[in-house]
């Protein structure tokens, strides 16, 4: 048998819409399945441990918060940090840019030259004022 290519595609269509009548029936004989059943109850376990590690991460996300709020600085903070090319995560203290900190270093200098009377004294008032 030959066929034209409008011919083929009126062909592959029509078989196409037998095969989505037949997955309906495929489908409802494979809901009763072991597979099924097992992938399910596999989702399941997934969903639970998500929520679980969904709870622990917002735990983690408070201990942050709190360890911010007890230590409140302009300067720096607390971060957690995902390397997604070596996925680790960790923890670490995180300077704000140099340029968001820039005025409020300069305006500490200012206030700090009134009691300093050597760049030594001007570096601790500046440590204390970062809280380094």
């Amino acid at each position: 048998m030959k066929t034209n290519k409008q011919e083929r595609e009126a062909i592959a269509n029509r078989f196409y819409k037998k095969m989505e009548a037949k997955m309906v029936e495929k489908n409802e004989a494979f809901k009763k399945s072991s597979t099924y059943k097992k992938l399910t109850k596999l989702s399941q376990e997934k969903s639970k441990i998500l929520d679980q590690a969904s709870k622990i991460g917002d735990e983690i996300q408070k201990g942050i918060n709190s360890f911010n709020e007890e230590n409140p600085t302009e300067y720096w903070n607390l971060t957690d940090s995902y390397n997604y090319r070596h996925e680790n995560k960790d923890f670490y203290l995180q300077l704000e840019s140099s340029w968001s900190v820039q005025t409020d270093l300069c305006n500490a200098i200012l206030i700090a030259q009134v009691g300093a009377e050597t760049v030594s004294d001007l570096m601790k008032v500046l440590e204390e004022e970062v809280k380094l």
